[in-house]
């Protein structure tokens, strides 16, 4: 039987390559175990994530610029993790994720599984602005 190799879809700038799996020779950018197309996207859903936030100095953590962006990279990053699920196939576990926004307003990425806590939920940034 062979072992179930765990994904990681992680969103963390400035790194700009989504992908982590536990296995370090499928870690780097070129791997060939996914599509060029896939491969794009997951570049396209970070770049989502930098354009959909700005910066909190005060808390030092991102913050969405507004729900329609919480929203659009919520749906984004479930239709490349259902992409990535499919490619990878059965050996592979993929440990997707989704955008929440904390009762202070900050920008989180959480696990997928968790989005029904956050889901439809929006609170405005509450820091002071200067």
């Amino acid at each position: 039987m062979s072992r179930i190799v765990p994904v990681y879809v992680r969103i963390e700038p400035p790194i700009k390559w989504p992908l982590w799996f536990d296995n370090e020779a499928l870690d780097a950018e070129d791997i060939t175990v996914i599509s060029d197309d896939l491969k794009a996207e997951g570049f396209k859903l970070s770049a989502l994530f930098v354009a959909s936030t700005d910066w909190c100095s005060i808390k030092d953590c991102y913050v969405w610029l507004s729900q329609e962006s919480l929203e659009e990279f919520r749906r984004r990053a479930k239709d490349y993790c259902a992409w990535l699920r499919s490619e990878l196939g059965e050996g592979y576990a993929v440990h997707a994720v989704t955008g929440s926004v904390s009762v202070s307003g900050h920008a989180e990425i959480i696990s997928e599984s968790r989005l029904r806590e956050t889901e439809g939920l929006w609170h405005a940034h509450q820091c002071p602005t200067s």
